[in-house]
């Protein structure tokens, strides 16, 4: 999957909840999903 600034995802984040968001930053480790409460996503 292709992480792509402003796309929107639904994903597991980094403590195993379903997250649905747009990306706002990408990290080389993690992923900032914005949606009400901002999310952190490890890509495996």
């Amino acid at each position: 999957m292709d992480f792509v600034i402003g796309n929107e995802i639904t994903t597991i984040n980094c403590y195993g909840e379903k997250v649905t968001g747009i990306i706002e930053q990408i990290y080389v480790n993690t992923i900032l999903v914005g949606n009400n409460t901002d999310k952190y996503v490890c890509p495996k």
